[in-house]
């Protein structure tokens, strides 16, 4: 089970028309379709992982060619003489250059021998030392040795145009990767399969998502102690933010169950996740949340996801998972429309205590509210909910909305995925996403059939044992995993 959702290293801006198109791709679902008739780009904010100097790098992709004219593929550009790109050439094929203000270095190929529109190449453009080298499809078709430093540029990185509004791509680009490392030294067998990430990978593209989606997100791995800005969801373009540095939680790498997780710190951290059309069944009927969590200190309440008004005046709408101050202790709440009357509320046996981790999974179906942890059901509460009839407050991870909007209850400790479905799950579709998550946070306590004998019965579980999650055919999930186990 792959899913999807991370916290990006950098954030990826599309321009002019650039989006995914699923009728190309190298791998995976889609590639990035760039059109020069209508300036198409993406942008990524300055930063020193580009900041190449004397050090070893490789830049890295595929591409297919829509002509055979002037054409980047990546640039960092100042202005005119500070400067670098990889670019196709229309008389010198593979072109790499940089400025430092005091003339060009450059690698060419020579020629555009051995190159076609519409067709798939990997290009990779490697510094080892004072070696540079060009690779398509694996062999060298250009080189340089020079010992120049590249300088720092002060300049956000272009994808598919020159910088100064010029040389757009034209044509398809898959895979993206820039490494600080020298990842080729000779002649090699580019891979069959979607590029991984390791701790030498700073930006990795890989262009997935729906046809004709401009949502591009970098998957390289963010430092340890990066504050987060945003979270990517999978499925659902539903990405929670947070633009206040001031409240945006870390990334802490290794520190759930060997995994990397997000940290909040109790005080501030939390990230919006708006109100979108997508996410209204949240409030309005049936749904399953996992959250993978590590309790921090918890002298007051935390909440770990929820959207709604807790105990504001005239409101008093909500649904939470949240962490008791009292007693540590998780409880899922759904509160609809009529306040306490419509309360339903289950709250874990026993009190997850700082330091430890566990998995929640909470299941609201009908007038049936459920709470497991760690595949072991904590309790049921079978009280009418109604619904949340506000549409004021936004979701939010991390925080709670309580007093009519003032955000506090902000949970302290570390949230390492939350994967989220539009429907009840059934039992047999529950424990297939819980083995998935035992085996990546491993090995914590698994769900079992004894512990299964206190369940009620879910109507729409299916009496034949589903052995895929599709047997849910009306779910649909999005998810947020702090490191994708497909990376």
């Amino acid at each position: 089970m792959d899913t999807g959702g991370s916290v990006p290293r950098h954030v990826v801006t599309d321009n002019g028309n650039a989006q995914l198109d699923t009728a190309q791709k190298k791998f995976g679902a889609a590639s990035g379709l760039f059109n020069s008739g209508t300036s198409d780009y993406l942008t990524i904010p300055d930063s020193a992982d580009w900041t190449f100097g004397s050090d070893n790098f490789t830049i890295e992709c595929w591409v297919r060619l829509g002509d055979l004219l002037n054409r980047t593929i990546v640039t960092q550009r100042e202005d005119d003489t500070h400067r670098w790109a990889v670019e196709f050439h229309n008389t010198q094929g593979l072109y790499f250059f940089f400025n430092n203000g005091s003339g060009y270095v450059i690698m060419d190929q020579g020629s555009v021998v051995g190159w076609s529109t519409d067709t798939w190449y990997h290009v990779a453009v490697v510094r080892n030392g004072t070696s540079f080298k060009g690779y398509r499809n694996g062999v060298e078709i250009a080189s340089l040795t020079d010992a120049t430093a590249i300088t720092d540029y002060s300049s956000e990185l272009y994808i598919g145009q020159k910088g100064n509004g010029n040389q757009y791509f034209d044509g398809h680009i898959d895979e993206f990767r820039i490494s600080t490392t020298a990842r080729y030294t000779s002649g090699f067998t580019p891979s069959v399969t979607p590029f991984t990430r390791d701790d030498d990978t700073v930006l990795l593209l890989h262009f997935d998502g729906s046809d004709a989606s401009t949502r591009f997100v970098d998957s390289a791995r963010p430092d340890d102690g990066a504050a987060i800005s945003i979270w990517t969801a999978s499925s659902v373009e539903t990405d929670a933010s947070q633009s206040t540095e001031a409240d945006q939680p870390t990334y802490d790498r290794n520190s759930v169950a060997g995994s990397d997780a997000v940290k909040f710190d109790g005080v501030s951290d939390n990230l919006n996740w708006g109100k979108p059309a997508a996410l209204d069944f949240m409030r309005t009927s049936d749904y399953t949340i996992f959250a993978v969590i590590t309790s921090g200190p918890h002298g007051t309440y935390g909440n770990v996801v929820q959207r709604g008004d807790n105990y504001g005046a005239g409101e008093d709408e909500f649904f939470a998972i949240y962490q008791r101050g009292s007693d540590g202790k998780i409880t899922s709440q759904f509160r609809g429309s009529n306040g306490g009357a419509n309360t339903q509320s289950v709250t874990s046996t026993d009190a997850l205590s700082e330091g430890s981790t566990s998995y929640f999974v909470a299941i609201k179906e009908d007038s049936q509210h459920r709470l497991w942890r760690d595949g072991v059901l904590q309790g049921t509460d079978t009280n009418t909910p109604g619904t949340i009839t506000s549409t004021t407050h936004n979701n939010r991870i991390g925080c709670g909305e309580d007093k009519l909007g003032a955000t506090e209850l902000f949970f302290n400790g570390w949230i390492a995925e939350l994967i989220v479905y539009d429907s009840a799950l059934s039992d047999s579709d529950r424990a297939l996403v819980e083995t998935y998550l035992d085996e990546k946070y491993n090995d914590l306590p698994s769900s079992s059939s004894s512990s299964e004998s206190n369940s009620s019965s879910s109507s729409s579980s299916s009496s034949s044992e589903s052995t895929s999650l599709s047997s849910s055919s009306s779910s649909e999930s999005l998810s947020f995993s702090s490191s994708s186990s497909s990376e």
